[in-house]
């Protein structure tokens, strides 16, 4: 991911609430500069499985940004509880082919290294998805 991210004027992401799971802490810190370039706030970012699951079951959110491995853990737990809470996700990782998500196949995946304009676009595509259906 490029370091620095030219946001248009009025952000995609605008007011939407992003959970970022991320244990790469330089990944994690760009995640957060673009998803708020955007306008949107940004929970976390969040390094471990423990803390992941923590806000992922309580915080208002929007949508999420999941890496696949946290460590010796895998974000599929995480992935679980925002499914169950009807707040959408992608998956933001090198690994494409995991066991871990196996059952998640139909949730995007970007994978690493991707230009901020692909997760950007992964992340408002789910908020158009997600207002799309609530209007229904």
């Amino acid at each position: 991911m490029p370091e620095r991210y030219d946001a248009p004027a009025q952000g995609r992401l605008s007011g939407a609430r992003i959970l970022v799971v991320e244990d790469e802490f330089v990944i994690a810190m760009q995640l957060q500069s673009v998803f708020e370039e955007e306008g949107a706030q940004v929970l976390g970012p969040y390094h471990n499985l423990a803390e992941a699951m923590e806000h992922a079951r309580t915080d208002d959110i929007s949508a999420a940004s999941l890496d696949v491995n946290l460590g010796r853990d895998t974000a599929a737990p995480v992935a679980s509880v925002l499914a169950e809470r009807k707040v959408p996700f992608v998956f933001y990782s090198v690994q494409t082919n995991d066991p871990a998500i196996a059952d998640w196949r139909h949730i995007p995946l970007v994978q690493k290294p991707a230009a901020p304009s692909d997760l950007i676009d992964a992340i408002a595509a789910l908020l158009r998805h997600r207002e799309t259906e609530s209007a229904d």
